[in-house]
């Protein structure tokens, strides 16, 4: 439960009930406000919903603003001219553009108003993980490489790297190697290729005693395979 509510519901003292319908739940505002406050009191009965507080949904109302930026928008225009020829994956309505998908019309969001739109899904809803705030916000909006961004920025929260605990399994402690008693038991090889051509031999066979880690090189030809490479070093 929220424990204060923005101004200027936060001067008074909220009951929540539920009520009949498809509105769910509601605020009702009873009563004066608290002590030494002066600040006038809301109309006794009067309600807000909690989607329009933050509680249950974002504050953030983009239908006013989404039109003109969406003709602003440069990085828009490729699904525009989809939307008004053949592609099916885009529609315009009401002056809007909606990505069409299985699950119904997303809005397509500008990217003037991505961050603020990750951000009321993200920050203002109880700071959720990425596949809940990605399934929260594609419920009614689209964006370009959508999951990704908002991964980076769930992931980069200072409120959830510094309040959030981590649910992965403990990782269990380093296994080294190891160590052979005895030089050139235990051996470490690897290649250095694409070095410049000297007697028709361009790679180096690099093979190192883990004991004494004494090297020898070893040249190669480009093409050599795995028994050139065994005879080579036996």
């Amino acid at each position: 439960m929220v424990s204060t509510f923005n101004s200027p519901l936060g001067r008074y003292s909220p009951v929540i009930q539920t009520i009949d319908g498809a509105t769910g739940l509601f605020l009702t505002v009873k009563g004066e406000p608290p002590l030494g406050r002066t600040t006038p009191k809301l109309p006794a009965g009067s309600r807000a919903s909690l989607a329009a507080l933050g509680l249950s949904a974002p504050v953030m109302d983009l239908a006013a603003e989404l039109r003109p930026l969406q003709m602003a928008d440069k990085q828009l225009e490729s699904f525009r001219r989809g939307a008004a020829g053949v592609d099916p994956h885009f529609r315009l309505k009401d002056g809007l553009l909606y990505r069409v998908t299985d699950a119904g019309d997303r809005v397509l969001v500008p990217e003037s108003l991505v961050e603020q739109l990750i951000s009321e899904y993200h920050d203002h809803t109880g700071h959720l993980g990425i596949k809940r705030t990605l399934n929260r916000l594609g419920q009614r909006y689209w964006f370009p490489k959508m999951e990704k961004r908002i991964a980076n920025y769930v992931n980069k929260c200072d409120t959830c790297q510094r309040t959030k605990v981590d649910h992965s399994v403990t990782s269990g402690l380093l296994r080294p190697i190891p160590m052979s008693a005895i030089p050139w038991r235990d051996i470490a090889m690897d290649f250095l290729t694409e070095l410049p051509t000297c007697d028709g031999l361009c790679t180096l066979l690099v093979v190192v005693d883990r004991f004494s880690k004494m090297l020898h090189l070893v040249p190669l030809g480009s093409k050599t395979e795995a028994p050139d490479v065994a005879e080579a070093y036996f």
